[in-house]
């Protein structure tokens, strides 16, 4: 038997010992950068679902409605209100829009009513909610019941948060919180 000679094999494409073929080189590349694009989109969608909202975003979520009273008094949710439909009426009819966000996210408002347009006082609750929301320290929660005291107006900087607080008689007490 006689070894084949190079003249008698047959032609088959390599694909990394012919100089001119590129095509599997182009196809693992653009597979891998296909993988790496499908990683990073995979990756951001994690970090947003698990980050997405900011804490004053989550204040506002949890002191809306009849979820503002089981923050404030520490029941949970559904367990501590008979008819928490009445209650996110009454809600509504009284304080609903004293809360708001803005700057994408980054600076929540609470404007409180006076005394006598708030007999219930649902609109202090709410103020208090966002400050357990945000899980604000003892002395903060403080220097906001003496601003509603004496007046104000007074800045307050904790953590990662800056705050500033007024009370006027006629109009309720006045309550910025911004994320730097």
């Amino acid at each position: 038997m006689s070894e084949p000679t190079p003249a008698s094999l047959p032609d088959v494409p390599s694909a990394d010992t012919e100089p001119g073929s590129k095509k599997p080189r182009k196809k693992v590349i653009f597979g891998l950068a296909t993988a790496l694009v499908i990683a990073a989109g995979a990756s951001i969608a994690l970090v947003k679902m698990t980050f997405g909202a900011t804490p004053l975003e989550d204040a506002v979520v949890a002191c809306t409605g009849s979820d503002v009273f089981d923050v404030v008094h520490g029941h949970p949710s559904g367990e501590s209100l008979p008819d928490r439909e009445q209650f996110d009426d009454v809600y509504d009819d009284t304080v609903s829009g004293i809360i708001e966000l803005s700057d994408e996210g980054r600076l929540l408002t609470v404007q409180t009513l006076p005394v006598d347009q708030d007999t219930l006082g649902l609109s202090t609750l709410v103020l208090d909610c966002v400050l357990i929301s945000v899980e604000a320290p003892q002395w903060v929660i403080d220097r906001v019941d003496e601003t509603k005291s004496d007046g104000g107006p007074r800045e307050i900087n904790w953590d990662r948060y800056a705050a500033q607080v007024s009370h006027n008689r006629d109009h309720g007490t006045n309550f910025l919180l911004r994320l730097p």
